[in-house]
């Protein structure tokens, strides 16, 4: 476990650079053993993602980058089959939303899906035990925020979608896949103004079909 660590740590700390400024690198590893680390770009024109594959040992597989010319930022990656899920959120405009890619053996994502959601924030990315793939954020509805969470096939398609109406604003914070095999959806919702309001922590859990099992504050 620590030898793990520390080759995680290495490969992030001796992963190529590449021309442009960077953000903070995020990094996960397949059920190969291989390590992959995802860094945000800018190359003078737009926001994009540089994509590392690793050996267990460190040793450099493959680089490669994903950008279709508009503005891209890693937010959370996640292993995925024998590869990984990289969660960026997206913009074009004042449109946000996000893109899910899905990378394995070679340096071109085998598929790649938008949100098609749009004033969205992404937050984060899991996968479960069968391959299904979990994304959380906040969307926006009229004039409130609502914590909302989608799943995708192993494939990237599309399977189903919730948003949590708390009467208030409320913010996805985290997400967990349970030892059932339900989903964790951690949310805080704020009443009032985000200076002097109330914040109230809330667990939400869901089914791998996308039911609810409880909605506190309804």
């Amino acid at each position: 476990m620590h030898k793990r660590a520390l080759f995680l740590a290495a490969a992030l700390a001796a992963a190529p650079a590449a021309a442009g400024a960077q953000e903070g690198r995020l990094a996960a590893a397949d059920s190969t053993g291989a390590i992959y680390t995802v860094t945000g770009r800018f190359n003078n024109r737009n926001d994009y993602l540089r994509i590392i594959k690793l050996k267990a040992n460190g040793d450099l597989l493959w680089e490669a980058d994903y950008n279709d010319g508009t503005d891209k930022k890693p937010v959370s990656v996640a292993a995925h089959a024998a590869g990984i899920v990289i969660l960026a959120s997206a913009r074009i405009n004042d449109s946000r939303s996000f893109t899910l890619v899905n990378y394995a053996a070679g340096n071109y994502p085998l598929w790649e899906r938008q949100s098609g959601a749009y004033d969205t924030v992404p937050v984060s990315v899991i996968t479960d035990r069968d391959g299904g793939i979990y994304v959380c954020g906040n969307t926006r509805s009229g004039s409130r925020y609502r914590a909302a969470l989608w799943k995708f096939d192993r494939g990237g398609v599309p399977l189903w979608h919730t948003e949590y109406d708390a009467g208030e604003n409320s913010y996805a914070q985290q997400l967990q896949v349970l030892f059932d095999g339900n989903i964790a959806l951690g949310v805080t919702v704020v009443r009032g103004s985000a200076n002097y309001g109330q914040y109230e922590r809330r667990a939400l859990i869901y089914t791998p079909n996308g039911a609810a099992l409880n909605q506190p504050g309804y």
